[in-house]
């Protein structure tokens, strides 16, 4: 889930060493330049999960973490039983509870491996 310059990178690094990579992003430019690399393209973040058994989500907002993973048409209502979302955007810590939670919820494991960022970032929040 979003394949701009870091998600790209991660898909390059997994279709390099043999791994099947089904991308999307919301710039079609993005999926097309995936595809190239010799990975498939997906028109949505269900239909990328109904085709992985780890979900990678590397977005840019909050917000896009948010629609992604637990929108309509998101990752949890095409995430089968034994899915793992692996979410590596920089987010704050109450996004990535409620996050962990809904997954949780629907019987798929959740994992909050960030890129970079300390939970400072985020006022108000606290570490966990």
């Amino acid at each position: 889930m979003g394949v701009g310059l870091l998600g790209s990178a991660v898909a390059g690094v997994l279709l390099q060493a043999g791994y099947r990579v089904v991308g999307y992003d919301v710039v079609p430019e993005r999926v097309a330049a995936l595809t190239t690399q010799g990975g498939k393209p997906a028109g949505s973040p269900r239909e990328v999960a109904g085709q992985a058994a780890a979900v990678f989500t590397i977005l840019p907002t909050l917000a896009s973490v948010e629609e992604a993973i637990t929108g309509r048409g998101g990752v949890l209502e095409g995430a089968g039983a034994e899915a793992t979302i692996i979410q590596m955007s920089t987010v704050s810590p109450s996004l990535a509870i409620r996050m962990e939670a809904a997954a949780r919820a629907r019987g798929v494991a959740f994992l909050d491996a960030p890129v970079s960022g300390p939970a400072a970032w985020w006022p108000g929040e606290t570490a966990w």
